[in-house]
């Protein structure tokens, strides 16, 4: 469907703030599970009859639901590298339609099973797997307007900053209406959020993405994209193959983006797991934490504007920084930490997928582009399995404190293949920079 670049861009950003990964600001939605009546069976009739609505009626329900983080991570991730194989080969509109109509199926099933333990693992199951078949076509964007397609990666990951704020607003509203029926509460959102996005994602999705770009792509935009000495990806070059793919994966460079994106996907989940932990009795830190996240969209803004003038690797390395600054602040317990702790879990999670994504457009064809985003993240996924593990033994402060310090360790370790990295997008960008200069210089001879 030929549609301007803005108003593309605006739809997709829309889809990403309502149907994004809402569990991101996970403190918020552990909040809407225990709203939900999620695990509540663990608990005794007094517990639930004493208990408060917007909050978990005994211990035990929230340490299972506080699990939960990891099943969604593990599923989004692990399944990653099969849908964007699956996006590749059947186009985005399939591949999203898909994706909303598993989203909606997984809030149903929430609200309707929550006391059921296997059937709310299919729903955190669910959730998963919708995620990436949702976000990979709406990461197709980048690949409109070659000349914008970091700005527009950025503002994606923006709306997925903003869409924190879904739960938030969920959250009130349950909060508001008194003897709440939830299944009718959840299916009357879904018809007035999700509903009409599906039906107008089935009109401006492709089912080739080649042939949309090539049928979108004005002639001013074909003249800013020359400008700035980028290739224009007009032309499809066959069925998706099997050595190609393989071809991408053994690049050097996607084999260290991969490596260092399994330690941040693991880090940061861990963080905000044991946050809740670290914190438990701190009201201040549990609000804290529930508004700043959301406003993840504000790092994203000014990364945005760094990654258009810098490059990508200078965020990525200072965020990692940032990081190291997390995790040592989970390492105590005050009210201080707390707000240090939150700023650096909001920045970490302000692009953590974005920020790699943008690299890996850079090394890898429109042809293989969701084959490979899956691929690196399917190996974080895999690599996911470490944090239950984590869950298990950290049953004290004493053992979070030393997984904490091991990824300050690891956290700084990974400083070396990034600095690597950021030196190759430096090479790229001067290579760029001279072939620009080039092409002025013949265009000034021959117009002489």
């Amino acid at each position: 469907m030929i549609l301007p670049w803005p108003l593309r861009l605006g739809f997709y950003s829309f889809t990403m703030v309502l149907i994004g990964s809402y569990y991101d600001s996970w403190s918020t939605t552990s909040g809407t599970l225990v709203r939900m009546g999620v695990y509540e069976n663990l608990c005794t009739e007094q517990e639930i009859c004493n208990g408060e609505f917007a909050k978990a009626k005994c211990p035990e329900q929230k340490a299972k639901i506080a699990g939960l983080l990891s099943v969604f991570r593990i599923t989004e991730f692990a399944s990653s590298m099969a849908i964007g194989v699956f996006l590749d080969v059947v186009g985005p509109k399939i591949c999203i339609i898909i994706g909303i109509v598993l989203r909606m199926c997984a809030w149903l099933i929430l609200s309707l099973f929550p006391r059921t333990p296997w059937i709310m693992i299919i729903a955190c199951l669910t959730t998963g797997l919708s995620h990436n078949a949702v976000v990979f076509p709406v990461y197709t964007i980048g690949r409109y307007w070659l000349a914008y397609q970091d700005i527009g990666f950025c503002v994606i990951s923006i709306s997925l900053g903003v869409g924190c704020f879904y739960t938030f607003v969920v959250n009130n509203i349950m909060d508001a209406i008194p003897n709440l029926n939830v299944p009718l509460f959840i299916a009357i959102k879904l018809t007035i959020t999700h509903l009409p996005l599906l039906i107008i994602s089935a009109f401006i999705f492709p089912n080739n993405i080649v042939k949309d770009i090539r049928e979108n792509l004005t002639e001013s935009m074909a003249l800013k994209n020359r400008e700035k000495n980028l290739e224009e990806v007009v032309e499809d070059t066959g069925p998706w193959k099997l050595k190609n793919f393989l071809s991408y994966v053994i690049l050097p460079e996607v084999l260290v983006i991969a490596v260092i994106f399994i330690h941040n996907c693991v880090s940061l989940t861990f963080a905000q797991e044991t946050f809740t932990q670290v914190y438990e009795n701190d009201k201040f830190a549990e609000n804290f934490n529930s508004v700043m996240l959301p406003a993840a969209a504000l790092f994203s803004l000014m990364f945005m504007w760094i990654i258009n003038r810098f490059g990508v690797m200078i965020v990525i390395v200072s965020v990692n920084c940032v990081s190291v600054m997390m995790h040592i602040s989970l390492l105590f317990s005050s009210t201080t930490a707390s707000i240090f702790a939150t700023i650096g879990i909001t920045v970490t999670i302000s692009g953590f997928i974005t920020f790699f994504y943008i690299l890996l457009e850079k090394l890898v064809e429109i042809k293989y582009s969701g084959s490979i985003k899956g691929y690196v993240t399917t190996a974080a996924g895999i690599s996911l399995v470490i944090n239950p593990a984590l869950n298990e033994i950290v049953k004290s402060r004493e053992s979070i404190k030393i997984c904490q310090s091991v990824f300050i360790f690891l956290r700084t370790l990974v400083l070396i293949p990034l600095l690597w990295l950021l030196r190759k997008e430096r090479m790229r960008w001067t290579k760029k920079r001279v072939d620009k200069k080039i092409c002025m210089d013949d265009t000034i001879y021959h117009n002489a």
